[in-house]
């Protein structure tokens, strides 16, 4: 044999490592393997050695920070650590939410629903990132629709005034508002939290000592009043004064 026909020998059987004996072949590498992972089809991308343990190692790197989800055996302590891993605080205190600045008033804000919340968030297995979220969405919708509803209540009372100025033409408006709230205390001075109804208490949208029903029945009553303290005083006069004297004359308050 020839030096040359040696060496050829040589490369056909060695090569570089990176060929086979055909193409689709497995590379030679593989021959160091146990013989039931020589050929394996997942292996078999890897022309070199080299490039095998480079993929180990970077499969490696990503395989530490995998967030692995519990099978339906888990233990409650590898679901407690996939569920750290996706951002849930340890307790569920951890949360740590707060009330919202300028809440409206009257839009309630109970740490007992907010603890029933967490615990239900902590449950859940949400993060902290998720149940704050979830928090500021929720008490931003109230604070909106609060905010709306007063919109619409203030709408709803301005309309209502509106009304009651085009029936109570020019300046009586004021003066038979007066005289309707003056009768309605005339009657009530004696009864407990009586007045604070004109506040706290509505019709619809609208507080009771604005709403034209109110106002309207009220001022009957107090024209009643000033009439009837007329009568029993014989008149003195008041058969020529406007509603406005009158009133002003029954309720000193009014003047000035």
């Amino acid at each position: 044999m020839t030096t040359e026909n040696a060496n050829l020998g040589n490369d056909g059987g060695n090569g570089s490592g990176n060929e086979g004996a055909g193409a689709g072949d497995a590379p030679a590498w593989m021959a160091q393997l146990d013989k039931d992972l020589q050929g394996h089809e997942r292996l078999t991308q890897f022309k070199t050695i080299g490039e095998m343990g480079r993929a180990f190692l970077d499969t490696e790197g990503k395989v530490k920070n995998a967030v692995v989800i519990p099978g339906e055996n888990a233990t409650d302590e590898e679901r407690a650590a996939y569920y750290q891993k996706l951002g849930r605080p340890e307790k569920v205190e951890g949360y740590e939410l707060k009330k919202p600045e300028k809440l409206p008033e009257g839009v309630p804000y109970s740490p007992e629903m907010i603890a029933a919340f967490s615990n239900l968030a902590f449950e859940a297995g949400l993060s902290k990132s998720q149940t704050a979220k979830i928090h500021d969405w929720y008490y931003g919708s109230v604070v909106k629709g609060a905010e709306m509803q007063k919109k619409a209540d203030e709408k709803e009372l301005q309309d209502s005034i509106n009304s009651l100025k085009d029936e109570w033409k020019g300046d009586t408006y004021k003066t038979n508002e007066e005289i309707a709230i003056r009768g309605f205390k005339t009657f009530s001075k004696d009864v407990k939290d009586a007045e604070t109804l004109l506040e706290t208490a509505k019709i619809g949208n609208v507080k009771l000592g604005n709403h034209p029903a109110f106002l309207k029945l009220f001022h009957k009553i107090g024209q009643a009043i000033m009439d009837d303290s007329a009568h029993s005083s014989g008149d003195k006069g008041f058969g020529e004064l406007s509603d406005e004297d009158k009133a002003k004359t029954m309720f000193p308050s009014m003047a000035g």
